[in-house]
Order: C-alpha cells, then structure tokens, then sequence
C-alpha cells in the first residue's frame, strides 16, 4: 500500500459521519464531471475524425454523390452508404464507437440524472402478445417473463364489476384512483408493512425518488382494537373499532383521497371480502374484549382458486372458548394483546389481508403448498409474475 493510500484512510478512519457524507458527495461529483469531460472528448474527436476521412476521400475522388454519404454533425452520428466508405476500417470503427457511446448513454440515464436536463427520452418498440397466455410484453421480453412458455397455468383473480370499472374508468374519479391506488390499498390493508427505511434517499425533493430499505420487509398485524382510548384505530381495527366514523377515521390516515372513491372501496370490500365479513361480525359482539379472531391458512383439502367462504378463511372465538386444531400457520389475533404479530410470507393469507384491491374477494395467494392447474408445484415467481402481467382478457382491457 502506497504512503498516499494509508495516509488517506487514516484520515477518513478520524472523520465524523458527516465529514464522510460530504467527501462522498464531492467525489462523486468530481466522477460525473470527469466522465461528462470524457464523453464530450470522445464525441468530438470522433465527429473531427469523421470529417477528416471524408474530406480525404473527396479530395482523392473516392467519394462520389452516389455513395449516399450523410453527415449528420448535429447528433454526432453518420450513416454510410456503399461499399466506397464501408470498406474504410477506420471510418466503420469509430462509427461503432459512436452507436456504443450512444448505448451507454441511454443505460447510465439515471446515473447521470440531472434536475434541469432530465434522462433522454428513448422511443420503445411496439408491446407484443405472448402467444400462451396473451400477456402483454415488451419488445426484448420473452414469453419465459410470463407463463414460462406456457408451462404455467392458473385461472384469473375474479373483478369485482364496480372495482373494474374504477380501473378502466377515464373520468376524474378513475384517473384520481389509479393515480391514489397504493394509498388505498393502504387505508383498507389489513396488515402494516415494517422495514427499515433509508430516509436521507426517500424524502422525494431532489432527484428520482428511491425507495431502499435496509435489511427485510416484512408485515405484521396487531390487536383487534386500539391498545388505548385515545390511540386511533388502524389497519383491521378501522373495520371493527368505531365504525360510525370509519371513513372519517380512514381520512385521517391520509386526507388527500377523495371522500367518495373511499365510501365506494369501503361498499366494495363489504360486500365481497370474507375477512372484512369476519371483521364486521367481531363489531357486532357486545364482549369483544374477550373475543379473538383465528385467521386460517389454506385447507390443504379444498381447491385452492376456489373463492373463500366467511368460514373458511377466519374464525371468531368468543370468551374463554378453546381453539381447537389451531395450525402452526394460522394467526391468533387478540383484542388488545399490544404486540405485533408477524405474518407468514409463505402462508395464503399473506396476500389478500395486504392487498385487499388486488384480492377483493379474499382468494388466497402464493404459499408454499401452491400447485398450477395441471397439479405441479408452482415458483413463487412464477405465480406473481403470471397473475400480475397484463393480458388481453375481460377483465384487463
């Protein structure tokens, strides 16, 4: 090690976390301003290069009008006709160097991000159909992205009417719901995501916002209601605790969503979601302190993308009544335990109790024990990618 070198990291081993922070950001500044530096060079000595052998090859009469020479100065590229200019190694080399330049620049674009200049805007090739499940993919996507060739087979999560007409609708009320969809979905989640999140990168006021989380993401659940009379009710508890002022209580949590797509969400699930059914019932108990909810992993005796009944996917135990054959996999929710539980992420229920507008009608998602329809074990890839693609059906036009 050079004298440079370890004198440098012992200085950087007595900075503070601050001084490491700006050092940081100043080297990396000086990168991307010596990699700007660089980039302009090559163009520029490329574009001299270009002009040069062109000019040589018209002084020598080489270089004639039908050769369909082009020179186009003001994107740094230049397309050769026939043979005349094509058999010149020089000029056919740095006219790949250019195409690669060109190519690095579209790949670093948010790398090289910048307030005021933005990323280039690159024009895509038209989607096409994968010709098994009629998923809709990009131009370099393989129908391997989707179905595996058609090795997955799985039938498709059921709509409701009133939901899908939210996702097609091109009024003001459709457009601000797909534009607020992940902070609904949120208010009506049964469950909260927990991680570790980097705040000095997700503050979304400079740059592209990023989301980066340290270590895992995981969700819990807790108690059936709030651990206080003064806390207010959250997650499964706005489904049971207070319900006269449910949506009042879900505005709370976030007061930039329409009061009406949130009475239409809440109709929704009331109707449709075996959970919320369950959760509904809980309100109705005049001793709900001392009731629990039994949350069920996927009978391995049922069909698996049968929609769920009430009874099947939770139970409600009353007063001091046992809970009898209780899986290692199910939940036990208790009213006012004060603990957060953790959910499962192998187990069914996982999906439809966070992603109640994706699973409106409850159907269990991926699990350890999933099978295709044809019988065979299914990825945990494989699953979301096939059910979460766009395809050309009834119920995603």
């Amino acid at each position: 090690m050079s004298s440079t070198s370890y004198y440098r990291r012992l200085s950087r081993e007595r900075m503070t976390p601050e001084q490491l922070e700006q050092e940081a950001i100043a080297r990396n500044a000086q990168r991307r301003a010596t990699y700007q530096l660089r980039r302009d060079a090559r163009q520029n000595d490329n574009r001299s290069a270009l002009i040069d052998i062109t000019n040589q090859d018209v002084a020598s009469g080489t270089l004639t009008s039908s050769n369909h020479v082009s020179i186009r100065s003001t994107c740094g590229s230049t397309i050769f006709g026939d043979s005349g200019i094509q058999g010149n190694p020089n000029v056919m080399h740095n006219n790949n160097v250019q195409r690669r330049n060109k190519g690095r620049v579209c790949h670093r674009s948010a790398i090289n991000f910048h307030e005021q200049r933005g990323v280039p805007i690159v024009q895509l090739s038209p989607p096409r159909t994968c010709e098994f499940c009629q998923a809709r993919l990009f131009h370099n996507e393989t129908s391997q992205i989707c179905c595996l060739s058609g090795k997955i087979t799985l039938p498709t999560l059921p709509v409701p009417e009133d939901l899908r007409s939210l996702y097609i609708d091109q009024t003001p009320i459709g457009i601000q719901f797909k534009s607020d969809i992940r902070k609904i979905n949120h208010l009506f989640a049964l469950t909260s995501m927990g991680v570790h999140l980097d705040e000095s990168l997700a503050n979304a006021q400079h740059g592209v916002y990023t989301f980066r989380a340290q270590g895992s993401i995981y969700h819990k659940i807790g108690g059936l209601l709030p651990s206080t009379s003064e806390s207010r009710p959250r997650f499964l508890q706005l489904y049971i605790y207070d319900t006269e002022h449910e949506v009042e209580n879900c505005l709370v949590e976030n007061n930039t969503i329409r009061q009406d797509i949130v009475e239409k969400i809440k109709a929704i699930l009331d109707r449709c979601n075996p959970f919320v059914h369950n959760l509904r019932s809980l309100a109705q108990q005049g001793n709900i302190q001392e009731c629990a909810l039994r949350i069920n992993e996927q009978p391995s005796d049922r069909p698996q993308y049968c929609l769920p009944t009430s009874s099947q996917v939770a139970a409600v135990i009353v007063g001091g009544e046992e809970v009898a054959n209780l899986n290692p996999r199910d939940i036990l929710v208790q009213s006012t335990s004060g603990q957060l539980m953790n959910v499962l992420d192998t187990a069914g229920y996982y999906d439809p109790l966070q992603y109640p507008l994706l699973f409106p009608y409850g159907s269990y998602g991926w699990s350890i024990n999933s099978l295709d329809n044809n019988g065979r074990t299914i990825p945990c890839r494989a699953f979301y990618a096939y059910i979460i693609q766009v395809k050309y059906t009834p119920l995603s036009d």
